[in-house]
């Protein structure tokens, strides 16, 4: 059984993103869901990652304004098998400043 894992992104600002995904053709229980992320300027950047429980949508934040970001999911399953989703590639926009006026 070959699952498969596609991933799209919802929508972006200047702090954060909004991904989805969709998983087919899984043959046992689904445990979760880890979101890896990165700033595609900086090439010994660290990943990031944020782990979901059961749901196909996360949001990725703080993010910084005016960046282009790498990002993929893996999904993991009740046995211990990960499976990878496509990378996609997405640019966060000017973000708003707030300023506190005294």
């Amino acid at each position: 059984i070959f699952l498969s894992l596609d991933l799209s992104l919802l929508s972006s600002s200047g702090h954060d993103a909004q991904l989805i995904w969709s998983v087919s053709n899984v043959g046992e229980q689904v445990r979760g869901y880890v979101v890896l992320y990165k700033a595609k300027k900086d090439r010994r950047a660290v990943w990031s990652f944020k782990r979901t429980l059961q749901q196909s949508q996360a949001t990725l934040a703080p993010l910084q304004p005016l960046s282009n970001y790498t990002t993929w999911v893996l999904c993991y399953t009740a046995s211990g098998k990960v499976y990878g989703s496509n990378t996609i590639h997405f640019g966060t926009r000017e973000g708003t400043v707030r300023t506190k006026h005294g």
